[in-house]
């Protein structure tokens, strides 16, 4: 694994964002390009009140308090913005950082790291969901296998079905990519089933794109050849990065960081493209994180949106 120093982006970013104020300012005008704007009452002036941790803005209208990190993934944390920026600056470099390594780059606890992270991906698949594909597109499944080796005599494997869709340049070359994992009653002999793939075809394809290259068997000659590379690089990403691979619980959450950083053109772009969408996402608790609600949320927010966008493309 590759440590963030050695990416120039890593230390261009890091020395913009050095400080609590820096990061501060920095969100305070990605929140409000043109100055303050209250949430409940629209009204543009505010009391500045200096608390401990950051600034918080009183409307002079309806007395509503908010801060740079109200209705964002940060709501409510105690974690200083340094920290929170720079944990969402190794999340769009190229190699993927495990909890673990993240505790102990941002020097916090290994519980506060796993939130951080957590919520980090949760926006990320909240701007997949958004980001719809057009064009050229294909899909076709294919299979994650997380190999788990508990002493050097026995060997473990578990498998999970993943469904990969990937749209194509004229040219022929694959610029986004979104993977989406299958329950296992929705394959049958290695086959996925027509639900799963109009589930896929509902979250993230354009409704205006033509008839998608469907391949719903995870062999045979049909099954396009870079698509089937960047899957598999992605199983590899996932058992790499994060020591032996993921659970079926949050594996969803790690694909949709593999797909996010995939579609960015560089680490810089791909930074201001997370800040943003870490601030128009809205807060998700640890409990609902850990009891599995994270996927649940994404996936109504994606189908109120899917609504929204169907209704808007007729």
């Amino acid at each position: 694994m590759l440590m963030p120093h050695f990416y120039k982006e890593y230390k261009q970013l890091c020395s913009q964002y050095d400080t609590e104020e820096a990061c501060e300012r920095a969100i305070y005008r990605m929140k409000w390009p043109n100055g303050y704007v209250c949430p409940i009452c629209g009204c543009r002036y505010a009391y500045t009140i200096r608390s401990r941790s950051r600034k918080w803005y009183e409307c002079r209208k309806c007395g509503h308090q908010s801060s740079v990190t109200s209705g964002t993934i940060m709501e409510g944390s105690r974690t200083p913005l340094r920290k929170w920026v720079h944990a969402i600056i190794l999340h769009s470099l190229p190699e993927g950082y495990s909890a673990k390594e993240v505790a102990r780059i941002l020097q916090v606890t290994y519980k506060t790291a796993w939130l951080i992270c957590h919520k980090i991906r949760h926006a990320m698949g909240h701007s997949l969901g958004r980001e719809w594909l057009s064009g050229i597109v294909r899909i076709q499944p294919a299979r994650y296998r997380r190999t788990i080796m508990p002493t050097a005599r026995y060997l473990t494997e578990w498998t999970k079905t993943i469904l990969g869709a990937g749209q194509f340049s004229p040219s022929g070359k694959l610029t986004n990519l979104r993977i989406m994992k299958v329950d296992d009653e929705q394959v049958c002999r290695r086959v996925v089933q027509p639900a799963a793939i109009q589930t896929l075809l509902q979250k993230y394809l354009d409704p205006r794109a033509p008839e998608p290259k469907i391949v719903a068997q995870d062999y045979g000659p049909e099954r396009d050849g870079k698509l089937n590379y960047e899957i598999l690089d992605s199983k590899n990403w996932i058992n790499d990065a994060f020591q032996g691979g993921i659970g079926d619980k949050h594996l969803q959450a790690y694909l949709n960081q593999r797909c996010f950083v995939f579609d960015a053109s560089n680490p810089v772009d791909a930074f201001g493209k997370l800040l943003q969408i870490s601030l128009e996402t809205p807060r998700i608790t640890w409990a609902q994180l850990t009891r599995g609600m994270g996927e649940l949320l994404l996936e109504k927010e994606a189908a109120r949106f899917s609504r929204f966008r169907r209704w808007n493309a007729v």
